[in-house]
C-alpha cells in the first residue's frame, strides 16, 4: 500500500462519492478536518483506498485485484501492519473486498465479524417538538466545561484530535441532571456538508428514552444550517438503531464491518 501525502488525498475523493456506507469519514481525512491517513493501491491513478481515520476506524473503496495492496490491508486486520497499532474496524462496500477479507479472517479468532447500517434522514418524519427534554433534565450545548467532564466510549475525545479542534469545528450538546451527565450527542464526522451524529447514554440512564430528545438537538442543528444529518451503527447496537428510527431516519444501506480489537 502506497500513503498519500496530506496534499495529495483530493486524488483519492473520488471514490467517495459513490460509498453508501460511512462516506463522512472518508470527506472529514479528505478535507482535512481530522487527523487521518490514506492509502492507495498507486498514486498517479488509484483504483482502491483506504481511508483510516486515528481512532481506529476506516473505509475501504474500490477494486480488490491488487494483491499488494490487498496484503497491506490482511496485516491491518491482523495487527501486523506496524508497532502499536490500535484497534481497526473496517467497512467494506465491495462485494469482492469482502470475500478477501472473509479469506483472511478465516479462522482468526481477533477479527470479529458484524455489519454496519447506515441510515438516512426523512425529514418529512422530524420534528424536535416530537422528542421534548424530559420533566427533571436540562439541554446544554457542549462548551469547554462540558467537554472535560463527558466519559464513554463514544464521545468527542476519542474521535477528535484535540479539545480545540472540537470547539471550533464541531457541535454537540448534554442531556443533564443537575451535575450529572446522563446522554451526550455530538458530531463524530464532518465532511461534505454531512454530520455524522455519535451518541451514547451513560450506563445509569439508559432505558430512561433520553436518547432521541437528546440526538434530536444535534438533528435540529444540522437541518437549520443545511447540513446533512448522518447516522451509522453496528447491527448489533439495537439501541441505536431504535433511536434513529424514532427520530425518523430510514436504512439505506448495511455492509460488512470487521473489527480486530489488539
Amino acid at each position: 500500500m502506497i500513503e498519500l501525502a496530506p496534499s495529495q488525498f483530493g486524488a483519492a475523493g473520488r471514490f467517495l462519492p459513490g460509498f453508501k456506507c460511512d462516506p463522512v469519514l472518508g470527506y472529514t481525512i479528505v478535507e482535512r478536518r481530522q487527523t487521518g491517513r490514506i492509502f492507495v493501491d498507486r498514486p498517479d491513478d488509484p483504483r482502491a483506498a483506504l481511508f483510516w481515520h486515528y481512532s481506529g476506524c476506516a473505509i475501504l473503496a474500490g477494486g480488490s485485484d491488487n494483491d499488494r495492496f490487498a496484503g497491506g490491508i490482511q496485516k491491518l486486520l491482523t495487527g501486523k501492519f506496524e508497532d502499536n497499532q490500535k484497534r481497526f474496524a473496517l467497512i467494506v462496500d465491495d462485494e469482492g473486498w469482502n470475500g478477501r477479507i472473509l479469506d483472511f479472517a478465516r479462522g482468526d479468532g481477533n477479527i470479529i465479524k458484524d455489519r454496519r447500517i447506515r441510515f438516512r434522514l426523512d425529514r418529512s418524519r422530524f420534528s424536535i417538538s416530537n422528542h421534548p427534554v424530559p420533566a427533571g433534565f436540562e439541554l446544554k450545548a457542549i462548551d469547554e466545561t462540558l467537554l472535560g467532564m463527558i466519559r464513554g466510549g463514544i464521545v468527542p475525545s476519542y474521535i477528535w484530535d484535540s479539545p480545540r479542534a472540537f470547539l471550533s469545528e464541531g457541535k454537540g450538546f448534554c442531556m443533564m441532571e443537575g451535575g450529572d451527565i446522563a446522554c451526550t450527542a455530538f458530531s463524530s464526522y464532518i465532511g461534505n456538508r454531512q454530520v455524522d451524529i455519535g451518541i451514547e447514554t451513560a450506563e445509569s440512564y439508559r432505558r430512561r428514552g433520553l436518547g432521541a430528545p437528546t440526538a434530536a438537538a444535534m438533528v435540529a442543528y444540522c437541518l437549520e444550517r443545511g447540513l446533512g444529518p448522518d447516522w451509522g451503527c453496528a447491527a448489533t447496537n439495537t439501541g441505536s438503531q431504535k433511536i434513529a428510527q424514532k427520530l425518523g431516519f430510514e436504512v439505506l444501506a448495511s455492509h460488512p464491518l470487521y473489527i480486530w480489537e489488539g
